[in-house]
């Protein structure tokens, strides 16, 4: 696999190779008419599309991946680029050794593909963070951040297994507005009254098949808006802050902070420095 320089940072720690290493982690920007290969047998890609779309080619299947998506490459061999019409942008993390096989084999065996997984791209995020800032905390806390994005898409596997037939529309009705009022102020109360029944049973029935309340969706959502804009335009804190209807700067970058592990001004300083 091929990689520029200033797409990669390089981990290295004193955690016990055999058990848990970081080869790389960090951001990359796709251009059209690039395609890379993966053919490392020992170590594992994974890979989430932050924004645009792409194609994974692997053992005669071929995927077109959104934003959301997440791919995870062991023992195989595979072909991915950016679709030329709006390409990619993604976090990735390449570790090898025993723990990485333990806990594939226990949550995600062959699996491929894990859709709507933006809400590990926070821990994708520290984990890089903790690389190029060599952490002291790296040898205890990395393998404890790979450990939870394993699970966390783990969880959102499962909870693709939900035929979305059984979903009662109510539950469909909720996500489908914040979906398209991410950028407005919502509350729980209005929420509700637009799906037709009471907050408590709104805040039960989503958590039931989202795997998440309500608002930690609709925050989601707002979060990784506002790290596409932190890495795609040149606007503002402050007015990335007021598009997405935060009450002011600070609100916004505290709320940022405890779900990314850094400020907004850090998340595009890092990810800026990688795609150089």
């Amino acid at each position: 696999m091929n990689f520029k320089l200033n797409d990669i940072r390089l981990a290295l720690s004193s955690i016990n190779p055999n058990l848990f290493k970081v080869h790389a982690t960090g951001y990359v920007s796709g251009k059209a008419g690039d395609k890379f290969s993966w053919n490392q047998p020992d170590s594992l890609l994974l890979e989430l599309v932050t924004s645009g779309k792409g194609f994974l080619h692997v053992t005669g299947q071929e995927w077109h991946l959104v934003a959301g998506d997440c791919y995870l490459l062991y023992r195989q061999d595979a072909q991915y680029w950016s679709d030329p019409a709006e390409p990619w942008q993604k976090v990735f993390c390449i570790v090898s050794g025993k723990l990485v096989e333990a806990l594939l084999e226990l949550y995600l065996p062959s699996t491929i593909i894990v859709h709507n997984a933006l809400p590990s791209a926070g821990d994708f995020f520290r984990l890089h963070q903790m690389v190029i800032e060599k952490d002291v905390a790296f040898v205890r806390d990395a393998p404890l951040l790979f450990h939870r994005i394993i699970g966390a898409l783990a969880a959102q596997l499962q909870k693709e297994s939900i035929d979305p037939a059984s979903i009662p529309d109510f539950v469909v009705r909720a996500r489908n507005y914040m979906d398209a009022h991410y950028q407005e102020s919502l509350s729980m109360t209005e929420l509700a009254a637009f799906s037709g029944v009471s907050p408590s049973h709104l805040i039960r029935s989503f958590r039931r098949y989202f795997a998440c309340t309500p608002y930690e969706y609709y925050l989601t959502r707002r979060i990784e808006a506002a790290k596409t804009m932190l890495l795609t335009t040149s606007l503002k804190v402050r007015e990335i802050a007021e598009k997405l209807n935060f009450s002011d700067e600070y609100y916004f970058s505290n709320v940022f902070r405890r779900r990314v592990g850094v400020s907004p001004s850090a998340f595009r300083k890092v990810s800026g420095r990688l795609s150089d």
